[in-house]
């Protein structure tokens, strides 16, 4: 049995051709988004600060070429806090801000180190593209469009965890979602000992209002395990 296992281990080495892991990721990112008011200036809401996405991805990756391939996908969100203020009464409410992102990035190794068959290390550089899908921000004129059939005072002091509210906010939120697309750096680590894999990754997104309006780029980073196949 060890000899059958021995030769398992050291043949997916020899005919290793990439891998399939999950990593755990953050986004580097602070912000406040401004605060907005009705035209009357009776109703004003205020965000709270937005700060360091964490989230969960999965990626697969090819070794085999001169240059390695790599596909990722990951969520990422973080919860913050809105106050509304509307005829002399102030409600605070939770909510949360959001992306989902693709990655398609070419690697290419700067140094390695290694014991054959069982174990190596690597450092690697990257370069590739990107598209996301972000939720946009809460603001007066956004609870203005999605509650179009009732004045600014009373949308803003429903009871927003109630199912069906939210169903609206859902709606509105789906179809003013934005939608960019970019391209990336990357540097990375890539320990390798058998048929497991851990990777540590800082990546820098040039990607336009992924991490708030007007914003050109975010760094983050990742942290992932894989199985080489």
């Amino acid at each position: 049995m060890k000899k059958y296992l021995l030769s398992l281990f050291l043949t997916s080495q020899v005919f290793a051709i990439g891998g399939i892991g999950v990593y755990g990721m953050s986004d580097m990112v602070s912000r406040t988004p401004s605060a907005t008011s009705d035209d009357l200036g009776l109703t004003t809401m205020t965000p709270g600060e937005i700060a360091n996405h964490v989230g969960v991805g999965g990626f697969v990756y090819l070794d085999i070429l001169p240059i390695d391939i790599e596909l990722s996908a990951e969520v990422a969100a973080i919860p913050y806090n809105i106050t509304i203020d509307a005829a002399g009464l102030s409600t605070t409410y939770d909510v949360a801000a959001a992306r989902g992102s693709l990655y398609f990035t070419l690697r290419k190794q700067i140094f390695g180190v290694g014991i054959p068959f069982l174990a190596k290390a690597q450092l690697f550089g990257g370069l590739g593209v990107n598209q996301h899908s972000v939720t946009p921000d809460y603001s007066i004129q956004f609870i203005e469009s999605t509650f179009s059939n009732m004045d600014i005072e009373e949308a803003a002091n429903q009871d927003f965890s109630n199912d069906a509210v939210f169903d609206q906010l859902k709606a509105t939120m789906d179809a003013q979602q934005i939608e960019s697309s970019g391209f990336h750096v990357q540097l990375g680590m890539q320990a390798k000992i058998l048929m497991l894999n851990m990777f540590v990754n800082g990546r820098y997104t040039i990607a336009n209002d992924v991490a708030g309006p007007g914003s050109t780029g975010f760094p983050s980073a990742w942290v992932g395990l894989a199985f080489g196949i």
